[in-house]
């Protein structure tokens, strides 16, 4: 299990409407890129007013006061299916959710911050631009949720010869080659 990693943020440009899964997330592709030239693993975006979106390719969470607070579906984000499954464990774990855009300077304040995304799963952040999120390390809302998608991802065989176990499972291996590519070593602290 992943343990943290570093985000940086990013200006958002997007050639087309958010919330639509198409090929012109030339942004976000330009984004990433500029995370990862920065030693970074993600790239969280933001609007020129200085509100957070999303990430480059995946969505993020901030715990606040024991509130999960995320983007609003509304703000021209990605509906994305790890989102929807995050929201639904921590309404089961009775974790407060507030829908809201964040800004930039409130990252300052938040006591968490991770990842969700289908490679990624929740990947706890430990610094933006080089600023600690609180002590550094994954809180205790952050391993609350991280722990069921972790149980259950150890509930998967492997892939053997049979070929249904390879049609069900092999995208879960490539997810994990995927997980180890997209977020080196090097940019996790």
């Amino acid at each position: 299990m992943r343990d943290r990693l570093r985000c940086r943020h990013v200006p958002r440009h997007s050639l087309a409407s958010a919330d639509i899964k198409s090929v012109n997330l030339l942004g976000n592709v330009l984004a990433n890129q500029a995370s990862s030239e920065a030693a970074c693993a993600e790239a969280i975006l933001y609007l020129p007013d200085g509100t957070l979106t999303e990430a480059s390719h995946s969505s993020f969470f901030a715990v606040i006061n024991n509130q999960l607070h995320t983007t609003p579906l509304k703000a021209n984000v990605l509906p994305s299916i790890t989102r929807a499954y995050t929201l639904r464990l921590a309404h089961q774990a009775n974790i407060e959710v507030v829908e809201r855009n964040l800004a930039r300077k409130e990252l300052a304040e938040v006591d968490e911050l991770f990842l969700v995304g289908t490679t990624c799963e929740v990947l706890p952040i430990n610094t933006v631009d080089g600023k600690p999120i609180k002590s550094g390390k994954p809180g205790p809302i952050t391993r609350r949720l991280q722990a069921p998608v972790h149980r259950e991802r150890q509930c998967v065989p492997e892939v053997g010869s049979n070929p249904v176990q390879r049609l069900i499972f092999a995208p879960q291996v490539r997810n994990e080659r995927l997980v180890a590519q997209r977020f080196p070593r090097d940019a996790l602290a």
